[in-house]
């Protein structure tokens, strides 16, 4: 790949606002590049994520951290009125809740150090025609599914060595397969859930079946509660924000972590929530932001009360010595006033805080 001319191209890209054209480029240079040199630069081979990690290689060696984060997410760049083949083609688009023709591409973004960068994409495919039975029409569908892409990236990425400890994911990657594969390569994941996702918040309610939709279960926002999630038979711990939107209404965000106890870090003392299924678990307040499809840290409250490991029926780490990993730096415990707790133990139902 040619850097001079990629690097025109790009700079064209990020710097016109309307429908970017090779003629279009070729006007911006005053002609100094024509309209074919820029349509042969683009068709003369097919770009993979081979050739983005080649020219972001250098860049990430420089701002790569052991507390790194791979952030996946997909996009559909809609063409309603190009010919439909198997690169463009219908897709769900699950932000306007419908189908949409274009191109549906799928990104590894790699965060640290306060910077992002792409490391790795795919492009999703149709290639298998087949007719659907109920409305007798032609439909395609893919050979791989955006699952199994996203864990052959994640392959890919821990083959080029590089550092990261955390995986990012909204719910449509979600899957209990793709939390497997993660810890199974020892990193961490934090994912979004839907709200009808199923969680036992003991271990004798897993064995049991007894299960809980998310959104039903009591605990106040920026808190947490300890479960098992349906399908996977690991404890996670899941996380509850609420936004308020500039009318006044609110959304909610249920997020799914594998971290379970964070060692050197502020512990709460154990409380007990009670849900609706007078299930309880272990809760850690949690204080969190999400931004620009990553989450970051927030800055410490410096309560005067620190809670450390100690009295092995009072700590959320019952061995008193510490986790088997470390917490993300953006995600950190975070305490108010022990007057302000004692206060709300009766309002939330829950037990009081030993002295």
């Amino acid at each position: 790949m040619k850097n001079k001319e990629l690097d025109l191209y790009t700079d064209y890209l990020l710097s016109t606002f309307g429908a970017a054209t090779a003629t279009g480029l070729s006007a911006m240079v005053g002609g100094a590049v024509s309209h074919d040199q820029v349509t042969r630069f683009l068709s003369k081979t097919d770009y993979t994520s081979k050739d983005l990690w080649l020219q972001v290689k250098s860049v990430v060696r420089s701002i790569e951290r052991d507390e790194g984060v791979l952030i996946f997410d997909d996009t559909i760049q809609e063409k309603a009125w190009t010919d439909e083949n198997e690169l463009m083609c219908w897709h769900y688009d699950h932000v306007s809740g419908r189908n949409v023709r274009g191109i549906n591409l799928l990104n590894a973004l790699y965060h640290a150090g306060g910077a992002s960068i792409p490391v790795a994409f795919e492009l999703i495919k149709k290639p298998l025609q087949y007719c659907d039975v109920q409305t007798r029409q032609i439909k395609r569908m893919s050979e791989v599914t955006k699952n199994e892409l996203m864990r052959q990236m994640i392959q890919t990425c821990l083959q080029n060595s590089v550092k990261f400890r955390y995986v990012l994911m909204d719910s449509w990657f979600s899957a209990s397969e793709n939390f497997e594969f993660i810890r199974s390569r020892g990193k961490h994941f934090v994912a979004a859930l839907k709200d009808n996702r199923l969680i036992a918040l003991t271990e004798q309610d897993r064995k049991g079946k007894r299960f809980t939709r998310v959104d039903e279960l009591n605990f106040p926002e920026q808190g947490c509660v300890r479960g098992y999630l349906k399908g996977y038979g690991h404890e996670v711990l899941l996380v509850r924000q609420v936004f308020t939107h500039k009318d006044g209404s609110k959304a909610t965000l249920h997020l799914g972590l594998s971290v379970i106890s964070c060692s050197g870090h502020i512990m709460l003392p154990r409380r007990m929530y009670a849900s609706q299924t007078e299930n309880p678990a272990h809760s850690l307040a949690l204080d969190f932001r999400r931004t620009a499809g990553t989450i970051r840290q927030r800055a410490h409250d410096g309560s005067d009360h620190q809670y450390r490991y100690g009295s092995p029926e009072e700590s959320l780490d019952p061995t008193g010595t510490g986790c088997r990993d470390e917490p993300p730096s953006w995600l950190s415990t975070r305490c108010t006033q022990d007057k302000q707790r004692y206060q709300s133990t009766q309002r939330l139902g829950c037990q009081d805080y030993p002295d």
